[in-house]
């Protein structure tokens, strides 16, 4: 049996096509076979010890439906997870697509985590969703979610075959920037300065294809015999030498017997430090997601 058993968070590029309006999120949103979520109460924010949930209910009373974005740092990426009774049949399938900013076409997503909520049904949770264009390795940026992508998103809409559906959100803008906020929150708390990661290149893991096969090789037994997925997020201080001093777990989905050996690995691993906006080693950090799954992933 063929197991492959996580990944490091890895930002993905997509070629840039002219996109035909009829592929747009409102244009599929709009359309007749669509199911439209409407909210039903305000965003809501939780400020957590180490991440930060931005969560909303969608739908009836009846068939509720939960969209969370969630991190356990300021990135660009987030962890996005959408639950209730129209999530069951994406949940089923191989992929699906999704689309939120307004002028980018449906995307397609191969590998995403399953999962149950209490209360709301069967949940599928993509670990690092990205906005905007992706950044070049030594690139000068905020940390956080880019606010001017995020002022293009109006509604997070999939779309598997015929079944459609699209959470009608309103502009998001303003509840990424309570997000940024918060995750800014998390840096004072870490003993970091939010301020000087208004303009920073992050910290870069150069060891990643070492570390990434020592925690492979190191698929927890009692997860692995009950067939146990997860999706965990690891955030790790680097100090301006590049080396660890401090690393924080977090699972973004219910794991009763998975613990993950990412930070006895990460501790010992070489990271080339961040900079700050006059390219000078500085005291920062690093999140990513590691997937375990009995699925292997699309090459």
């Amino acid at each position: 049996m063929r197991v492959s058993h996580f990944v490091l968070a890895v930002s993905l590029g997509f070629f840039a096509f002219p996109a035909a309006a009829e592929d747009l999120p409102e244009a599929i949103a709009m359309s007749e076979k669509a199911e439209r979520l409407a909210p039903r109460a305000a965003w809501h924010l939780e400020y957590g010890e180490s991440r930060c949930r931005l969560a909303r209910w969608f739908g009836d009373e009846a068939k509720p439906h939960l969209l969370i974005m969630e991190q356990a740092g300021p990135r660009r990426q987030f962890t996005l997870t959408m639950a209730g009774p129209q999530i069951r049949s994406f949940q089923r399938s191989e992929s699906f697509w999704i689309g939120m900013e307004r002028d980018e076409p449906l995307k397609e997503v191969n590998f995403f985590g399953r999962s149950e909520l209490n209360g709301v049904g069967d949940a599928i949770i993509i670990r690092s969703h990205d906005i905007g264009p992706t950044l070049k390795r030594g690139t000068v940026r905020a940390a956080g979610i880019d606010l001017e992508e995020a002022s293009s998103i109006d509604r997070v809409v999939i779309r598997n075959g015929r079944r459609i559906v699209s959470f009608e959100a309103g502009n998001i803008r303003k509840p990424f920037e309570a997000l940024n906020q918060c995750t800014d929150s998390l840096l004072a708390r870490w003993g970091l300065d939010p301020e000087q990661h208004q303009a920073f290149v992050p910290a870069y893991l150069l060891d990643s294809a070492s570390v990434k096969g020592r925690i492979e090789a190191r698929y927890p037994r009692s997860a692995l015999s009950r067939r146990e997925e997860a999706l965990v997020s690891v955030t790790v201080i680097v100090e301006a030498d590049g080396s660890v001093s401090n690393c924080m777990v977090e699972n973004a989905t219910p794991a009763e017997n998975l613990e993950s050996p990412a930070c006895e690995e990460l501790a010992t691993a070489r990271f080339e430090p961040a900079r700050n906006a006059q390219g000078e080693p500085m005291r920062s950090f690093m999140s990513t997601g590691i997937t375990y799954t009995m699925t292997p992933r699309p090459d």
